[in-house]
C-alpha cells in the first residue's frame, strides 16, 4: 500500500503553516525591532494598524492551514486502515493504525496468519509496515516475517 506521509514525513504536511507562521512572528516583532523609529514618525499608528491587521489574516491562515494538515493525516489513516482490511483481511482500530504509520510494532492476536507464517498462535505479535522496492509503499509483516500469502 502506498503511503505519501510516513513516520518522520508526517510533519510535511505542517510546513505551509508553519512558514505562515514565521510570516506572522516576524512582522509581530516588526513594530516592537523598529519602536524608536515608530514614536518619532506621524504615520505611527496606521503602520501598527495594518500590521495587525496582517498578523491576524496570518494567523488565521496559519489555523486553516494546519487544519488542512490534520485532515491530510487524518484521511490518509482511514485509507490505511481500509487497505489492511482489504489486502490483509485484518481489521485494526484507529489506535493500531495511527501506530503502524507513525512506525511502530502494535501487539494483536491473529493465530491463523500467525501460524501460516510459522509463529506461535497462542501469542500476540507485533505488525509492522516495512518499505517494498517502490517509493512510498509499504508491506505489512506479522511478528517480523513476511504476511503469509493467502
Amino acid at each position: 500500500m502506498q503511503i505519501p506521509y510516513f513516520a518522520a514525513n508526517q510533519n510535511l504536511v505542517f510546513l505551509p503553516a508553519l512558514l505562515v507562521l514565521l510570516a506572522a512572528t516576524v512582522l509581530i516583532c516588526l513594530p516592537i525591532v523598529f519602536g524608536p523609529t515608530l514614536r518619532r514618525s506621524k504615520r505611527r499608528t496606521p503602520v501598527l494598524v495594518v500590521d495587525a491587521l496582517v498578523v491576524v489574516v496570518l494567523l488565521v491562515g496559519a489555523a486553516l492551514l494546519a487544519g488542512v494538515g490534520f485532515r491530510t493525516l487524518g484521511d490518509e489513516r482511514a485509507h490505511v486502515q481500509a487497505s489492511i482490511q482489504q489486502r490483509y483481511g485484518v481489521r485494526l482500530d484507529s489506535g493500531q493504525v495511527g501506530e503502524l504509520v507513525d512506525g511502530g510494532k502494535p501487539l494483536v492476536s491473529l493465530p491463523t496468519q500467525a501460524a501460516a507464517a510459522g509463529l506461535d498462535p497462542t501469542k500476540d505479535h507485533s505488525l509492522k509496515l516495512v518499505p517494498s522496492k517502490d517509493a512510498d509503499t509499504y508491506d505489512l509483516t506479522i511478528g517480523g516475517k513476511p504476511w503469509p500469502a493467502s
